[in-house]
């Protein structure tokens, strides 16, 4: 992963950087032009011949049939290639018998099906990286309601028009492809300052609070991009939903085909461990932020009253630590797994000396 830094938020939601942000996710590829350049590009190596929806097994080429094998994990047990778990094939004998491929039992079938009758399908895309593009999609619109800027110049290369080939040991991303899931992975937080800031600031203090503790520039820049609720007077806070779920979204990548990130058995997917990793070898703490850290860790779930909350503003504007509601807690983990996850970032505040078990 590229190498990251803790952020200032008010230099990196400047003009020309949300420009060069702006231009970054207009070149980024939408979930369906993904979809369709990857999906072709696969069925066009596998098959052969990319305008056919099908083709028989038999027609396929030598290096086509080779891919509808098991692969082995080093423990020697049977797994499908990533090609099948990124991807729904199915596999029609007409009258007789289909199989979709999605486990390795399934794929054993295809061998007791006669080749010139068996028929494969062009494959349909199943990865869970969609959801990072839609997540970057729904943040261009987003900016793009409250923010009167034109893109600058992208630093994100184009997606590559030859996503696979054909290796050795079966099909892999090319190089290009590798080098263009490097730039989407420094468009994400916490390596792109910009939503790495933003991600900061969305922090859901009141935002009376807000205007009392930020600069006025900061607080009217917070506001331009739309991070000022519509809640009643005296209840508004700082905080866009939008920019949450996608948050929630980028910070989990883990991988795509047979690019992966970090350790898969991490409670922390690698962009959520390095967040926290450069905040806490960044960041200039004191016994303040020290204190929130293990309000944190210590499972409080008390609700702050105003005064709290006004004391912890400065440090939530400049941490990756939020209020839910009104409890302050580590930031953007969704519910679904908080335990395992705020353990894990808790490991690496102690590792950094933030958290001490005393």
């Amino acid at each position: 992963m590229a190498r990251t830094k803790h952020v200032d938020v008010e230099s990196a939601l400047g003009d020309d950087r949300l420009r060069t942000l702006l231009a970054d996710l207009d070149r980024l590829p939408t979930p369906n032009r993904f979809e369709t350049a990857v999906t072709d590009g696969l069925w066009d190596l596998v098959a052969g011949d990319p305008d056919a929806d099908a083709v028989s097994f038999a027609d396929l080429p030598d290096r086509g049939t080779e891919v509808f094998g098991l692969a082995r994990t080093p423990g020697g047990e049977a797994r499908l290639p990533w090609w099948f778990e990124e991807f729904r094939w199915t596999v029609r004998e007409p009258d007789i018998h289909e199989v979709v491929i999605d486990d390795p039992e399934s794929l054993r079938e295809i061998e007791n099906l006669d080749p010139t009758r068996a028929m494969v399908g062009r494959p349909e895309l199943r990865s869970d990286f969609v959801d990072v593009l839609d997540a970057f999609g729904k943040l261009r619109a987003e900016l793009g309601r409250h923010l009167d800027l034109d893109p600058g110049e992208p630093t994100v290369g184009e997606l590559p028009e030859s996503p696979f080939e054909f290796r050795q040991d079966g099909i892999r991303t090319t190089d290009a492809f590798a080098g263009w899931f490097e730039d989407v992975v420094s468009a994400c937080p916490p390596v792109n300052e910009p939503l790495t800031a933003l991600l900061t600031a969305n922090a859901n203090v009141l935002w009376e609070v807000a205007e009392q503790v930020l600069a006025e520039d900061l607080a009217d820049r917070l506001e331009a991009l739309g991070l000022r609720d519509g809640g009643s007077r005296g209840e508004e806070r700082v905080f866009n939903w939008t920019y949450y779920d996608a948050f929630v979204a980028l910070l989990g990548l883990r991988g795509v085909f047979d690019l992966s990130l970090g350790d898969g058995d991490d409670p922390l997917a690698p962009s959520e461990r390095a967040l926290y990793e450069s905040w806490a070898g960044g960041a200039d703490f004191d016994a303040e932020v020290n204190r929130w850290v293990a309000t944190i860790a210590g499972f409080g779930d008390e609700a702050l009253d105003p005064v709290e909350e006004r004391e912890f503003a400065p440090v939530a504007f400049n941490s990756p630590l939020r209020l839910d509601r009104t409890v302050p807690v580590f930031t953007p983990l969704d519910e679904g797994s908080y335990g395992d996850r705020k353990s894990a970032i808790e490991d690496v505040l102690r590792s950094e000396g933030i958290l001490t078990d005393d």
